[in-house]
């Protein structure tokens, strides 16, 4: 039933381990509610990974962030039709 990768790949790891200070996390569901959201709000049908970053900005950012300007980058389309259709209709 899990349509989200479960790690980073060991390249995107290694790249990410280096050249940034911290990260967000978000859940299998909170990713699938910000999937939901792209296409509702603004028309964007993205994969899982893609809508990550934004299910983690939904979610709530940490106080450090706050009062910040921040950017969110919402990818993809790389997601089968069937999975993308169940994730909208839950």
């Amino acid at each position: 039933d899990a349509i989200l990768t479960p790690a980073p790949g060991k390249i995107t790891f290694a790249l990410g381990k280096r050249l940034l200070s911290g990260g967000l996390v978000a859940s299998d569901e909170e990713v699938r509610d910000a999937m939901r959201a792209a296409f509702r709000y603004l028309k964007i049908v993205a994969e899982p990974g893609g809508a990550a970053a934004l299910a983690a900005a939904i979610k709530g950012l940490p106080d450090e962030m706050r009062g910040k300007r921040i950017g969110v980058l919402v990818t993809g389309g790389n997601v089968d039709a069937e999975q993308f259709a169940a994730v909208l209709t839950r």
